[in-house]
């Protein structure tokens, strides 16, 4: 809701400008689309930041400052991701094959 409240007078000068004269030149379309996005990348990366992001607090390593948060957006994340993609069908395979054996 927010974003339309911030594009609308944007959009709606964009038209009256429009229809009142030459063609928008692409700086005034550029011009309108910056106000906005200026409005709206500030207001969603605040969100995300608020949200957490990627970074996962672990409330009970309190000793350690550099341990609080688990930065999954770099190569730990990217090793995670790794052994994921390794492991998760070996073990699929194995639940299946246990599970037949019990039959």
């Amino acid at each position: 809701m927010r974003d339309i409240a911030d594009m609308l007078p944007q959009l709606l000068e964009l038209k009256r400008a429009a229809e009142a004269g030459p063609p928008l030149s692409t700086r005034e379309i550029e011009t309108r689309c910056n106000a906005y996005e200026k409005n709206m990348i500030g207001r969603s990366f605040a969100w995300v930041a608020k949200s957490g992001g990627t970074s996962q607090p672990i409330e009970e390593l309190e000793s350690a400052d550099f341990l609080k948060t688990i930065d999954l957006d770099g190569l730990l994340g990217r090793v995670i991701s790794f052994l994921a993609g390794l492991l998760l069908p070996v073990a699929t395979i194995l639940y299946k094959t246990a599970k037949r054996s019990k039959q």
